[in-house]
């Protein structure tokens, strides 16, 4: 086949990268995915104990990152929601 110019990673060498590339970008995933869940009702905090066993490096880099990520209370998430949608409407 030749040389190619793919990398293969294992997902938490991805998600690093993705981190390191847009922690902005980043947190707002996180948010909207914590925003999303209903069924049940999950924080960015519930997310990142569930990545932890697949994602261990990320979701350190996640914790130490994100004020938010280790907060268990629904309602700050959806403070912390609103004002990071708020600011990027600002900067769009």
């Amino acid at each position: 086949m030749g040389d190619t110019l793919i990398d293969a990673q294992s997902a938490d060498e991805f998600l690093v990268h993705l981190f390191h590339l847009d922690q902005e970008t980043m947190a707002q995933v996180l948010l909207k995915q914590a925003g999303t869940l209903r069924k049940p009702a999950q924080t960015v905090s519930d997310i990142l104990n569930t990545l932890s066993q697949h994602v261990p490096k990320f979701v350190k880099l996640a914790r130490e990152a994100y004020p938010f990520a280790n907060d268990h209370s629904w309602s700050q998430m959806m403070k912390i929601n609103s004002s990071v949608l708020e600011v990027n409407r600002d900067h769009e």
